[in-house]
């Protein structure tokens, strides 16, 4: 049945292949003018569900909002003085401009005496902190590349000011993309792989239209459900790879028709009901690989999932109806504007590297095998020692203003003062007021623990905040081991005896959360994805060693990945 509907599908595509062509271009043309009017806004969650983090977010949102968005760090150096009057000259008008930014809705400089220690003890670096109403990944990243303009014009003033918090790490983030590099690599590859431009040029045309029309679906979804802004760079990059492969594997049956002396008709009805159908099959089970994300249970999931699906299904659609058509139109003129021609025979298929590769491993299965599980195994092994987290600042280039901060903060303060925890009471009245003073001089006398402030209440009085700062960097195991000896320990021991609930929150504490989450829930993900695709496999092949084998095959691939 898939091959007669093929053969069907290929022939009224390429009979009528000045109209799919037109279809395509109009269908891209369309999506994109609905996406640009019609289009939803991007949003991202990163707060799991169930945990603490999420909790103390919650409770902000609730009882004392002006807290309850994240911060931006505002990092100033000067030999003179960070406090100096010169400093000061340019500081102060930045500071007031960011204060009138939207969602900027307080602002503690380090000479207002607003904050606790925003100098350092040498009084060369100090740092403004401005409290957002929202949280860093809903930002708006337009509003932090405005943040960062500014920065840069008091830099030009002779003044050094970095940058810090999630909202700037995702403006900055938002102007970065690996499509373009990798989409030359593809055509640099292709080009030299097949000899040919025409040859080359026709995997890149369908996976573009493809992903083109892919990525316009994915901005019309987020009208839908939240969809992370760079949910289309992973889209992109999955359907690039998925596309140019597709179409790849249908090149290349279709030229080597073409060599045994198949007419071109011929020729493209072979290469779509044999490669084609690898092409469905291999489709299908991408998507549902890609829909096993969704027993992640992590908020940013589903937009991520199914933007990525919409992508690989628009361009498993162009390689079957799209591309038949341009070979169509290519004809026998597939290797024109090429720097080799194509062989008159097939010789290569018997004489190449991977034919005597083949032979070699038939000839000697077992030894294949051994060697194959031995380099496995050594990939394999580092997994035991695998430690998942979230990269922080200490890892972006110098060139960004986020690391430049986070190398100024860690020198005039220490490494933890990246990674602070916010601790959200539910109560902020006097009797919680003291029973929260108490619970701070237990954590100052807790190792790990560099500074903790005053617990400030909400208007109200009835919730209640502490910043503690660490003494390790967000990345390093010791402060997930500090979180997780506050949490169990030293938070519970220290309120036994007062009717105050605390929970453990903060950019850090998020992410560590989010870790915890996931690898819980990886190793479900992973049995769901293969069980998944050997139910596939096996409903089409109808041959329990194929799926098994496929499924095996997955599974080490995928420990070796990780162990890498």
């Amino acid at each position: 049945m898939a091959r007669f509907s093929l053969a069907r599908v290929t022939a009224w595509s390429t009979r009528h292949r000045r109209t799919v062509l037109l279809a395509w271009v109009i269908g891209l043309v369309a999506m994109t003018a609905l996406a640009m009017t019609r289009g939803g806004e991007y949003k991202q969650e990163f707060l799991s569900p169930g945990t603490d983090s999420k909790a103390a977010v919650d409770l902000l949102q609730e009882r004392f909002p002006d807290q309850a968005g994240d911060t931006i760090t505002v990092v100033v150096q000067a030999d003179e003085g960070a406090t100096s009057d010169e400093v000061r000259t340019v500081v102060e008008p930045l500071l007031a401009s960011y204060a009138e930014l939207p969602h900027v809705v307080a602002v503690a400089s380090p000479w207002d005496g607003t904050g606790p220690d925003q100098v350092s003890a040498d009084g060369t670096i100090g740092y403004a902190t401005l409290q957002l109403d929202v949280t860093g990944a809903r930002f708006p990243g337009e509003e932090g590349v405005r943040m960062i303009e500014l920065a840069q014009d008091a830099r030009d003033a002779g003044v050094t000011v970095e940058l810090a918090g999630r909202g700037i790490e995702n403006a900055e983030s938002a102007s970065f993309g690996a499509e373009g590099p990798g989409l030359l690599v593809a055509a640099i590859i292709l080009f030299i792989a097949f000899g040919s431009l025409v040859a080359a040029g026709l995997p890149l045309a369908t996976a573009i239209f493809g992903v083109g029309v892919g990525l316009m679906a994915s901005m019309l979804l987020a009208n839908l459900v939240d969809v992370p802004e760079w949910a289309t760079s992973v889209a992109a990059m999955i359907g690039l790879g998925v596309g140019i492969d597709y179409a790849l594997l249908i090149v290349t049956r279709y030229r080597s028709e073409l060599t045994e002396g198949a007419d071109v008709a011929t020729a493209i009805r072979t290469a779509m009901t044999t490669a084609g159908r690898s092409v469905v099959f291999a489709g299908i089970t991408v998507v549902v690989s890609l829909l096993g994300m969704l027993t992640m249970n992590q908020p940013y999931i589903p937009g991520v999932a199914f933007s990525a699906v919409l992508t690989v299904l628009f361009v498993m659609l162009a390689a079957l109806t799209l591309l038949p058509a341009l070979l169509s139109f290519t004809g026998t003129r597939i290797d024109r504007l090429g720097f080799r021609r194509r062989r008159a025979t097939d010789e290569s298929a018997s004489t190449g590297f991977w034919y005597r590769w083949s032979r070699g491993v038939q000839r000697r299965p077992i030894a294949a095998v051994v060697a194959g599980l031995a380099i496995l195994g050594v990939l394999i092994a580092p997994i035991v020692d695998l430690r998942l987290g979230y990269p922080d600042s200490s890892n972006d280039p110098t060139s960004l203003t986020t690391r430049r901060a986070y190398d100024l903060m860690s020198e005039g303060f220490g490494a933890g003062f990246n990674g602070t925890f916010v601790l959200v009471a539910d109560r902020g009245d006097d009797g919680a007021l003291a029973v929260l003073t108490g619970l701070r001089d237990a954590l100052v006398a807790t190792p790990g623990v560099a500074a903790v402030s005053a617990p400030v209440p909400s208007p109200d009085g009835d919730a209640a905040v502490l910043a503690l700062t660490p003494t390790s960097s967000p990345q390093d195991e010791a402060t997930d081991d500090l979180l997780t000896r506050l949490r169990d320990d030293v938070i519970p021991t220290a309120l036994d005896s007062g009717d105050v609930h605390v929970v453990v929150g903060g950019i850090t504490a998020a992410n560590a959360d989010q870790t915890r989450s996931i690898s819980d829930r990886l190793p479900f993900f992973l049995l769901a994805v293969i069980a998944l695709a050997f139910v596939f496999l096996l409903a089409v092949f109808r041959s329990v060693p194929i799926a098994v084998k496929a499924a095996v095959l997955n599974l080490l691939s995928i420990l070796a990945a990780h162990g890498v």
